[in-house]
């Protein structure tokens, strides 16, 4: 970036510089200076430290929670990375760093920035405002424009056009929505990325060459009599990621540092024609706590959903059914049998009100693991006939997209733990042998597919191995060991929006625990995974660290929300340098013999 000198090394073509942006500044009276008021609209990207004394006061407290150690930052340390002169800049206003081309090179970007304090230097008679001045910096020559009381500089001459042309109605700001200016107002940094001319730059070219090698490396893999489908399901998903990219008109982002905790608030707006924000419109929040159902236990992660969809059909039916819809799918089905699927897949949908999700572990090697979830349901009972028959139906729309899935067998009525429910065996369905293997591999040979009503709000089911089944539902209840009572848990959740319609809680510490005690679950690897799961940290398995997300939908955008505690960034940093010791430390290493000499032929038995 650019490097305007210190002092000590002041040259005098800096020194004029900087007095014609300070006579300027006299005019414009520097309280009133706001730099934002000149940012384009349409810059590509724009980054804003609305206070920075306050955001480097909150970023060295989380610095040295997460290392003691550690010298954060200063004032100083921030304007030497902007490559300003020291003590320049008002530490009460905002800063901003400009992007106007598709790409984040500082050598294209504009630093804007108000000057600390006029009187500091002899201001220059015939100082003009909205003049650049050219100036000489430790990395070659740049150019600077000042306006009412704000400082723009950068490498180029060019670089300040845009600043120049740039009325206060058509500015950045204007452009954003509510949301966004609360971002603006309330984040440590705040990020503004509209995505028009990146889609046709950089966006659109870097898809279709990343898509097009997916493609490649999927089809080379494909069994001949799978190819046609595989390609058919790879060009939706393609398509329908694609169509979300062009119907995404703007990122936006904000870093809040507060108490030892970050926050990492994201916004993406949509074309409001779209069917993304047709989508947002129709999902509407619902009351409810799922983690009161969900049974305390050691998990990689947990998902609630407080969300009802209006129309009647959840994201994952809408995928089902447009897979379902693509010739070289419906052809493999009976079209009886396809429509009497979406038909129950859409009425199973209007009677939800909310889900969750539960991927716990074995507290002592991670597998076999335990799959627990539930719907929340207007009518439970009639929520089990939904699912047994799409359970039972939807082999051939299965095996046609993920072929090796086979046809799901029938389910029997039985009582487990108490609970009556219906159950499939894992063992009992018809899967091709190196699927087979990897779901053995995850949850048991001998595990079950559970599904039972669980009071008169919840339909629950369970994957995985005896003594476990979906009357952990009903212990966890009557015991009271439940995640939403869990200290971790509560205290992740405590730092997301209290009414979100999703909510993720991912325990890092267990999650890099399995991932470092077991090889992947993909062949030839599987059976070297067999031998290497060994005994977890048990630290781990439910303190965590932990961090939580949740996201919103609102009419044409979506908000997100990202939490974490500096102390858990703290305990994963010191949980994956032990790890990593202790992996180095007992690693076994291959030692191969040296070769033993050869021993000459007596002479003639050549």
């Amino acid at each position: 970036m650019i490097q305007l000198h210190r002092s000590g090394c002041v040259r005098p073509r800096w020194t004029d510089l900087l007095c014609v942006i300070l006579a300027a500044a006299c005019a414009g009276r520097l309280l009133a200076a706001d730099p934002m008021s000149y940012i384009p609209a349409d810059a590509c990207a724009v980054v804003v430290f609305p206070n920075i004394e306050k955001t480097l006061e909150h970023f060295t407290d989380f610095a040295k929670r997460v290392n003691p150690d550690s010298d954060g930052m200063d004032m100083e340390d921030f304007e030497d990375a902007l490559g300003l002169e020291c003590g320049i800049l008002d530490p009460e206003k905002p800063v901003a760093v400009i992007f106007p081309r598709p790409m984040f090179d500082m050598q294209s970007a504009i630093v804007a920035f108000v000057p600390r304090d006029e009187d500091t230097i002899e201001a220059l008679a015939g100082g003009r405002q909205g003049v650049a001045v050219q100036f000489d910096g430790l990395e070659g020559e740049g150019f600077a424009v000042s306006r009412d009381g704000c400082c723009f500089a950068a490498h180029t001459r060019k670089a300040l056009r845009a600043i120049k042309a740039v009325e206060r109605k058509s500015c950045f700001v204007e452009s954003l929505d509510d949301r966004q200016r609360q971002m603006l107002k309330d984040g440590e940094i705040f990020v503004h990325i509209p995505l028009a001319r990146w889609r046709e730059e950089k966006i659109t070219p870097t898809f279709s060459l990343l898509s097009g090698l997916l493609k490649l490396s999927i089809g080379s893999t494909e069994m001949p009599t799978d190819a046609e489908t595989t390609s058919a399901i790879m060009d939706y998903f393609i398509e329908a990621a694609r169509g979300l990219l062009d119907e995404m008109q703007s990122i936006s982002m904000a870093v809040h540092l507060d108490d030892g905790v970050a926050r990492l608030v994201h916004h993406q707006r949509f074309d409001p024609a779209g069917k993304a924000s047709a989508y947002f419109r129709q999902a509407v929040y619902t009351n409810g706590d799922h983690f009161a159902v969900i049974p305390d236990q050691p998990f990689l992660f947990a998902m609630a959903c407080c969300q009802k969809n209006q129309a009647g059909e959840s994201l994952s039916t809408r995928i089902f059914r447009g897979l379902c819809n693509l010739p070289a799918i419906a052809a493999k089905i009976d079209e009886p049998i396809r429509k009497k699927l979406l038909e129950t897949l859409k009425a199973a949908d209007s009677e939800t009100r909310g889900s969750f999700t539960v991927l716990g572990l074995n507290p002592e090697k991670g597998c076999p693991m335990t799959m627990l979830g539930g719907y929340a349901m207007a009518n439970p009972a009639k929520g089990i006939e939904h699912f047994k028959y799409i359970h039972e139906n939807a082999g051939p729309a299965l095996a046609a997209v993920m072929p090796g899935a086979g046809a799901p067998g029938t389910f029997k009525s039985v009582s487990r733990s108490g609970v009556d429910c219906l159950e499939i065996m894992l063992k009992d369905e018809p899967l091709r042998p190196e699927f087979r293997e990897q779901l053995e591999f995850v949850y048991g040979k001998n595990a079950a597919f559970q599904l039972a009503a669980f009071d008169k709000t919840y339909v629950t089911y369970c994957m995985a191995e005896a003594p476990a089944g979906v009357g952990d539902f009903q212990k966890a209840r009557q015991t009271g060991r439940t995640l939403d009572k869990n200290t971790h848990v509560r205290r992740i959740r405590s730092m997301l929006p209290a009414k979100a319609q999703t909510v993720v809680i991912a325990n890092l510490g267990a999650l890099l625990s399995f991932s470092m005690s077991v090889a992947p679950l993909q062949p030839p690897g599987l059976q070297q995974a067999r031998t290497a799961t060994g005994p977890l940290d048990p630290n781990t398995m439910r303190d965590g660290p932990m961090v939580g997300w949740a996201l919103d939908y609102f009419p044409n955008a979506c908000t997100g929300t990202l939490a974490v505690e500096a102390d858990d960034v703290a305990k994963l940093i010191k949980l994956a340098k032990s790890m990593s010791r202790q992996q180095s430390e007992t690693r076994v290493r291959v030692v191969v013999p040296p070769k033993k000499p050869r021993i000459p032929a007596p002479p003639g038995d050549e």
